[in-house]
């Protein structure tokens, strides 16, 4: 069977769910995100992995407190429905003066240990230190269990746990990569077994080690140090030993390419029967490193079959190749990026397990620089995730941006089954639910707050890291958001550009006259077109059903997003038609025309918007958990003059809040009519209703802006927004 091959382009236009007052009548696809979470938000903080619970109840993730040398190893753990986090812990691994990183995650059998791995040193203390790090925490409450170093190590980078649960075993390096060392503890104490150390590095994306189906044997990958012949990465070395004792069973090695850069592997999969070990990395090349996966006989170690991919490729220096094995164990995945000296586009390629022969390669052309990170099969076998980091240029931005995308590619065909980005964020790791109806990504905030609108940009850490982020995403059919991958758009001309306040992080925009954009809907009797007005806006012309519905002046003197509705639509399905027209008034400085979505349903009399609804736009607010919000979760500002709009239909609307002693002042406007709501009380109370009432039939606009005062007894000047309900 011959590769196939397809590419995507970087997700720039959303069709999403309608809006208040509003019911969409199609399913929505995956790519949703249903909550998003932070921790030390602003802080030079990092994550590096996550896991999901057997039941798919919780989610853990890990990371660092701090990108300095007062950092602490940090796990967290999240209720997966809802993203409310149930407990926080951090270890500095050692005295006051030590520092702590968290590496990698595993869970015990039963559910009730996660045990942790990562390195810590003390260059301060009294006797210094430097070491692998391992902690158990009780799953429910975070309570440490107990914390296990071994010293004479720089840094820990894989983590397994045994099918029986009795022992986990760790991978590091030491004398800085010349060699590596895996450590076996006992699961309920933390005492070491045994110790093995080998000749050259381990891999370094974490996913180095794995455990037979029978317990009795562990399977760790490496590479070999550097020789006359292999200069500069001397091969891939892969070994097995008996869990029992850490006695070598057998020792395998393969070179991606006969001299210098001759391979270093990153990442060991084991087939679900146990029967073939799989090991990835790059080699070859000066600056630009091909792909190796070769399989071994997971009895003896004899190589069964090896393939180099030109097709996924990767620069010196950049994030390591990931693999995946289909739950059937019929198909490898391997994710890199197909670099040239210019670009650098993630690349997904799949291999037939029993022969290594190409099934697919599918590349995200991201628009920008792209680092690919991590890859995860879905339980069911039906889909391939992706995730990493890209920097994009936007215009006219003063800096780059960098997002996360967020890829599924159907497992069998390599088709791309909808693509998003997680915007301001680095992805680091993926799990996905026990079910396979969620994916879970945890990725770094980035420091970079540069708008495409804007022509200045704010940076809160200098160190590019500034926040643990956590997102829960749909894989499949569920409440929230349409991708553009679920109902495409057809684009004439245009170009695709981020923004952090667009829909889905991206928008178009043309300034050309004659391109167009084009989709059908679904059955809808109304339409709301998301665009953008500001001072550098033009003219252009809407038709629906190839019948004229106006030409529309997108000029305004300061940018805001806007949205155009189309109600009374004859009830069925519509085809909707933007065209630039290059014509403006004489005040604005362009013709640009931007589409950020479209909306389209069945309208009913009353409606309810939640905060995450596209219908609702924001300037400068926070995105939160809480079980006691409506939704599951709000938005919060304190800053002086931000605001959120939304417009609707309806005799009355509702706006829902939050009061407290930590709550200041907001003015809320209907229609120009203004009135300033104090929003302090002695005790917090969710679900507060703010109702306006006794308006005209016809569309209206609601904005709630923060005052930035508060009450005398006021802890804060903080507004929530939880939601809005429009009532006939």
């Amino acid at each position: 069977m011959g590769r196939s091959l397809r590419v995507v382009a970087a997700a720039v236009v959303t069709v999403v769910a309608m809006a208040a007052g509003a019911t969409a009548v199609t399913t929505t696809g995956g790519g949703t995100q249903r909550w998003a979470s932070s921790y030390l938000q602003g802080e030079p903080a990092y994550s590096t992995d996550v896991v999901t619970s057997a039941d798919g109840s919780t989610v853990f993730t890990t990371g660092t407190t701090e990108f300095g040398p007062d950092g602490r190893a940090a796990t967290l753990a999240y209720d997966a429905a809802t993203g409310e986090r149930r407990w926080v812990a951090t270890h500095s691994g050692g005295g006051g003066e030590a520092s702590s990183r968290g590496r990698a995650l595993a869970l015990s059998p039963d559910g009730d240990t996660l045990f942790v791995t990562g390195w810590t040193w003390c260059d301060r203390c009294t006797t210094p230190f430097y070491g692998l790090l391992t902690i158990a925490y009780d799953t429910s409450t975070g309570e440490r269990r107990w914390v296990a170093r071994f010293a004479d190590a720089d840094s820990a980078t894989g983590l397994v746990v045994s099918p029986d649960g009795s022992r986990v075993f760790v991978t590091g390096q030491t004398d800085g990569g010349d060699t590596s060392v895996t450590v076996a503890y006992g699961a309920m104490t933390g005492n070491e077994r045994w110790v093995v150390r080998h000749e050259g590095g381990p891999t370094q994306s974490g996913g180095g080690l794995a455990v037979s189906p029978d317990g009795a044997t562990l399977y760790v990958a490496g590479t070999l140090p550097d020789t006359m012949q292999c200069s500069s990465s001397g091969g891939y070395r892969t070994s097995a030993y008996a869990t029992a004792d850490g006695a070598v069973r057998w020792t395998s090695s393969f070179n991606v390419s006969a001299s210098v850069y001759c391979g270093e592997a990153t990442s060991l999969r084991l087939s679900p029967n146990g029967s073939t070990v799989f090991v990835t990395g790059f080699g070859g090349g000066s600056s630009l490193h091909d792909a190796g996966t070769v399989a071994y006989d997971s009895a003896d170690g004899d190589q069964l079959w090896a393939t180099v991919d030109r097709d996924v490729r990767v620069k010196t220096g950049d994030i390591v190749v990931s693999l995946g094995v289909s739950p059937d164990g019929s198909t490898v995945y391997v994710l890199g990026n197909d670099c040239t000296d210019q670009d650098c586009p993630f690349a997904t390629a799949a291999y037939d397990s029993s022969t290594g022969g190409d099934l697919w390669v599918s590349r995200y052309e991201a628009g920008g620089r792209g680092y690919a990170a991590d890859l995860a099969v879905s339980p069911d076998g039906a889909q391939v995730l992706v995730t990493g980091q890209v920097s994009v240029p936007c215009y006219p931005c003063v800096f780059s941006e960098t997002h996360a995308p967020l890829v599924s590619y159907d497992a069998v065909s390599g088709d791309v089954r909808w693509a998003t980005v997680y915007p301001d964020s680095t992805g680091s790791a993926l799990a996905v639910s026990p079910d396979s109806t969620s994916v879970y990504l945890a990725g770094t905030i980035t420091a970079s707050t540069a708008t495409a609108r804007a022509r200045t940009a704010s940076a809160s850490c200098t160190s590019g890291t500034c926040g643990i982020a956590t997102a829960r995403y749909n894989t499949g059919p569920g409440p929230g958001r349409l991708q553009d991958a679920d109902a495409a758009p057809r684009y004439d001309g245009w170009r695709s550009s981020y923004e952090n306040t667009a829909a889905g992080a991206t928008y178009r925009a043309s300034r050309v006259p004659g391109d167009s954009v084009a989709f059908r809907t679904p059955r809808a009797d109304s339409v709301v077109w998301l665009t953008h007005q500001g001072p550098d806006q033009g003219r252009a012309r809407v038709l629906i059903d190839g019948r004229r519905r106006g030409v529309f002046d997108l000029y305004a003197p300061e940018p805001s997003a806007r949205a155009i509705s189309f109600d009374g639509l004859p009830e069925g399905s519509h085809t909707v038609k933007v065209k630039v027209l290059g014509s403006k008034r004489a005040a604005s400085a362009g013709t640009w025309v931007v589409v950020d979505g479209f909306e389209y349903g069945i309208r009913r009399r009353d409606g309810v918007a939640q905060e995450t609804s596209s219908a609702v736009r924001y300037n400068r607010w926070a995105g939160r958990s809480s079980a006691s919000a409506s939704g599951g979760s709000y938005r919060w500002s304190r800053t002086r003059g931000a605001a959120t709009s939304v417009d609707f239909r309806g005799r009355s609307i509702t706006w829902v809040t939050a009061t407290g002693p930590g709550y200041g002042k907001a003015r809320v406007v209907v229609d120009g009519e203004a009135r300033v709501v104090d929003l302090y009380a002695a005790r917090r109370s969710w679900r507060v209703p703010v109702t306006i009432r006794g308006l005209s039939r016809g569309q209206h606009r609601i904005t709630v802006r923060a005052l930035g005062r508060k009450h005398r007894l006021s802890g804060s000047t903080a507004v929530v927004l939880d939601a809005f309900v429009v009532r006939s």
